[in-house]
């Protein structure tokens, strides 16, 4: 019988976790999974006697290992065919969501299948042109075990575990998860740290991106190139040149919309942020390539300007 494993690795989610290990529970009252377990990344709130408390098992890291750390410890641990990886952070995870994400797998049909978070269109859509970093997943657990260790960190391990089941002949899905939501990091950290750590994320997925290429490019089974863009290219450079120009042209927008215009406009009202639009923008591609933490202290400091004039 084919079995499923689901894996929350959380770091610092004591007031969020307890929704999304009630789904998951529920989700095993209903045979949909056969187990959870929470691989705590050296929290230093109330994580884990939180997710003790909803009765799953708790493995307990220290140091933090980081995320990606995390999940391989968690994946060398499990003797399950399929794994889930479902984020702590989610606020309206259903049974459901669940159910779509494991039954294509457990089914045959597909080796991997990621979760699309539900954004609204056109992001919905513009999601499909970008790398699937989405925390959400099952998979095959044979395949995570041929992800090189080098790339179980950060952003990196997404992206890792996309080109393994490409390149090994592995069919791999997406499916909109409707009406899923999360707290981003602006929620969960704040203003100014939120926005860095948005930033972050992206320049991330770029410098990971680029060394998956390299990590892949070394082993010769891994040689063909995703579905979804053999038409344009042949070799592994180019689908990973492609998703991340298609990256750079998606990074402005979002995160005008989910950072710092946004924020301008909380810490300052709606009309000036519109005023602080452009160089905002601006600020938000500088972001990208010269440094994280400069612009957003920049940025920090013309609205510390504003309020005290």
């Amino acid at each position: 019988m084919t079995t499923v494993q689901a894996i929350v690795p959380a770091y610092n989610e004591a007031s969020r976790i307890a929704t999304v290990l009630r789904v998951l529970k529920s989700a095993l009252a209903q045979r949909v999974i056969d187990d959870v377990v929470v691989v705590d990344d050296g929290s230093r709130d109330d994580t884990v006697q939180v997710a003790e408390r909803e009765g799953v098992r708790v493995i307990r890291l220290t140091p933090n290992r980081g995320k990606g750390g995390a999940m391989r410890f968690a994946v060398e641990q499990s003797v399950a065919d399929i794994v889930l990886f479902i984020d702590a952070d989610l606020k309206t995870l259903t049974v459901d969501h669940v159910r779509s994400l494991v039954e294509p797998v457990r089914s045959g049909e597909w080796d991997m299948v990621a979760g699309l978070r539900d954004y609204g269109e056109p992001r919905n859509t513009l999601q499909l042109s970008l790398p699937i970093i989405t925390g959400e997943r099952a998979v095959r657990r044979q395949f995570l075990l041929r992800v090189p260790d080098s790339l179980w960190s950060g952003y990196k391990i997404e992206t890792a575990i996309n080109d393994v089941v490409y390149r090994t002949g592995g069919r791999a899905g997406t499916v909109l998860l409707h009406g899923l939501t999360f707290d981003d990091q602006v929620a969960k950290k704040g203003v100014n740290a939120g926005a860095v750590q948005l930033a972050k994320m992206y320049a991330q997925v770029l410098n990971g991106t680029a060394e998956v290429r390299q990590s892949m490019e070394s082993q010769a089974q891994l040689s063909t190139a995703p579905p979804s863009v053999t038409a344009e290219c042949t070799t592994l450079g180019c689908v990973t040149d492609t998703v991340a120009g298609s990256l750079i042209k998606a990074a402005v927008p979002v995160i005008e919309e989910r950072g710092l215009v946004r924020v301008a406009g909380q810490a300052i009202g709606e009309q000036l942020a519109e005023r602080w639009r452009m160089p905002v923008m601006l600020a938000s591609i500088g972001m990208l390539f010269i440094g994280v933490g400069a612009a957003a202290w920049g940025v920090s400091k013309v609205i510390e300007a504003r309020r005290t004039r």
